[in-house]
């Protein structure tokens, strides 16, 4: 039985970093999806979602900070906060004081605040407001009230919803907790995913027929989705190798080159390593994320769909278990730099610092029980 060891020096870094982190957030990846949605507004909805997540996965803003041991992140100016219509839910102008750094932050005297750093610029405040506008515009709008399904008053006399009135944030709500198929991603790779669906779109290709067209949308969707996976994945390779030529320790260096060679394999193949299978299932999380907005993505069975990569790497002689300790300690760090700030309702019944990157730990196995 392995007896867990104290976390190692570099992992107290990161989680002093990643605990005492200001959250900042701005309008860089809003301004892209409301460029693709302005470009795609016009597809099938099947077709528009991958199109514009593709868009946004090429051009967002990427990053890697001291002593992380993965690659992934929402694509913002740093940890967490990328923006979008909860931070607007706050009369940000009018009630967080501009510090010495130029940006608006949350007031510590206000308990909603006291256990996370917020800030956004002025400029950014500004032009998130603009966006909302200019999407509210190009989506269109609705009266909530035409649809709401029976009953529904009674989560508004409870006042669940941040304005506590008919409409607002609980309308808009995503589907909410699913647990993807990690182990899908690591055991087939996004090549062979993407294959599939390519062949089909070939075998058909001059023949759609009946029903085929809902079939012809769904895998080509599929082939998209892929390449926005695969895209995101390549783009962290190429900043890995900015690092290593930035880098003037040798081991840093050789350990940012054997990244991005590990990147590189899993954009399109199924993880070698422990490390490598680590990384796939936390950037198909960041895939997820990163636009598509599913809502609570738990991360499931994590033990299960990496011990084989673990196993291998131990038998091997490639990896110790302090190793695979403190890649895990990283693991769960860098997964707890997707929380994004809370605000009103959601801070008072959620909590402060709540990611819902769900685990379950202990049950049984799938094929033997």
């Amino acid at each position: 039985m392995y007896a867990f060891k104290p976390y190692t020096e570099r992992v107290a870094r990161l989680r002093d970093a990643v605990r005492d982190r200001l959250i900042v957030a701005d309008a860089e990846k809003t301004r892209l999806q409301l460029e693709a949605k302005t470009q795609y507004s016009q597809s099938p909805p099947m077709l528009q979602k991958p199109y514009i997540s593709l868009y946004v996965l090429e051009r967002m803003p990427l990053n890697l900070h001291e002593d992380e041991f993965f690659f992934g992140g929402l694509g913002n100016k740093g940890w967490g906060g990328a923006g979008g219509s909860a931070w607007l839910s706050v009369d940000i102008e009018n009630s967080w004081p501009i510090g010495p750094d130029g940006l608006h932050h949350a007031p510590d005297e206000d308990p909603l605040y006291s256990h996370q750093r917020l800030a956004i610029s002025p400029e950014d405040v500004k032009e998130l407001r603009e966006l909302a506008k200019a999407k509210a515009e190009l989506e269109g709008g609705f009266e909530a009230q035409d649809w709401l399904p029976d009953g529904v008053q009674e989560l508004f006399v409870l006042q669940a919803n941040p304005s506590g009135k008919i409409g607002g944030w609980p309308i808009y709500l995503p589907p909410g907790h699913l647990t993807p198929g990690y182990q899908n991603i690591l055991r087939q790779g996004y090549g062979a995913i993407r294959k599939k669906a390519q062949d089909w779109l070939d075998d058909h290709e001059g023949n759609i027929m009946g029903d085929d067209i809902g079939k012809y949308m769904f895998y080509k969707a599929a082939t998209v989705a892929c390449d926005g996976a695969i895209t995101l994945t390549r783009r962290y390779a190429d900043l890995s190798r900015r690092l290593a030529a930035e880098a003037g320790d040798p081991a840093k260096k050789a350990e940012f080159l054997s990244r991005a060679e590990s990147l590189d394999h899993i954009a399109t193949e199924t993880p070698r390593t422990f490390w490598e299978a680590c990384q796939m299932a936390l950037m198909y999380d960041v895939f997820l994320k990163s636009d598509n907005d599913p809502g609570v993505i738990s991360l499931g069975r994590f033990d299960q769909y990496t011990w084989p990569y673990l196993k291998a790497d131990l038998e091997a002689g490639r990896i110790s278990l302090e190793e695979a300790q403190e890649l895990v300690d990283g693991f769960f760090l860098k997964i707890n730099t997707f929380y994004g700030g809370s605000f009103g309702k959601t801070a008072q019944t959620a909590g402060i610092g709540v990611s819902f990157q769900h685990t379950t730990i202990g049950g049984t196995d799938p094929k033997t029980g």
